[in-house]
């Protein structure tokens, strides 16, 4: 996988630490997202993605079971479909999409045209 390119490397985004593989997850939410059928509970979840090279991005965690990785966000349906994730860029990330909603967090933003369509219930 080391010779993989996703993203040419002359068009350097110096702001955002997943440069290299955001076209990718960009890519990936859209296809989850297309494919989602909303269901009445959602999980918001934390998770670690087991990594011991050395990346800007590594995380140490003491108390989880995968305590060295990339520390991920994720939205995911009851039933266990993963429709939305975001990667931990650390505590201050400096890449900050202008055109996501930040009301619920950049992981949630996409639930927030969701809810205001949604009928309220009586």
């Amino acid at each position: 996988m080391q010779f993989v390119n996703l993203t040419d490397n002359n068009n350097q985004v110096h702001n955002d630490k997943a440069w290299k593989i955001r076209s990718l997850m960009d890519k990936l939410k859209r296809v989850f997202l297309k494919y989602f059928v909303l269901e009445e509970n959602i999980n918001y979840d934390e998770l670690m993605l087991k990594y011991f090279g050395r990346h800007g991005l590594k995380q140490f965690v003491r108390e989880k079971p995968i305590c060295f990785g990339y520390k991920m966000w994720s939205l995911n349906s009851s039933g266990g479909y993963l429709f939305n994730f975001g990667l931990y860029q650390g505590k201050n990330p400096r890449c900050v999409n202008s055109d996501e909603p930040l009301v619920l967090g950049k992981v949630t933003a996409p639930l927030v045209g969701i809810f205001t369509v949604m009928p309220m219930g009586g």
